[in-house]
């Protein structure tokens, strides 16, 4: 995948947060996309998927908390955008759909999915 050159949009979701803290934004390369997410507090998982603008987006979900009497979990969505050569935007849904994804058994009913 080319290491296109890439926005990412820090949000928070969880309600304290969210009251507390403006968006963050950083300028990278898609290929330190991993090495960003793990920079921030992943403990209670990740979800990722494409948003309707066609970017990719993960949700993480870290620590819990205690804040103004409530309890919740820190959530955070990272919104990765990224650019062509030419400053178009990248169609993620249409880049990852590229992507060519191999199975092959390794046990009875286990598989593994690779990708080159």
């Amino acid at each position: 995948m080319p290491n296109y050159p890439c926005e990412f949009e820090v949000t928070f979701l969880d309600d304290y947060h969210k009251k507390h803290n403006y968006p963050l934004f950083y300028e990278s390369y898609l290929q330190n996309v991993m090495e960003f997410l793990e920079s921030q507090d992943i403990k209670n998982g990740v979800d990722a998927s494409v948003d309707d603008h066609q970017n990719l987006v993960f949700v993480l979900y870290g620590q819990g908390y205690r804040a103004e009497g409530k309890e919740g979990i820190l959530t955070t969505q990272v919104t990765v955008k990224a650019y062509d050569e030419d400053k178009k935007p990248i169609n993620f849904a249409n880049l990852l759909d590229s992507l060519i994804v191999s199975e092959y058994q390794m046990e009875p009913n286990l598989w593994e999915v690779s990708h080159d």
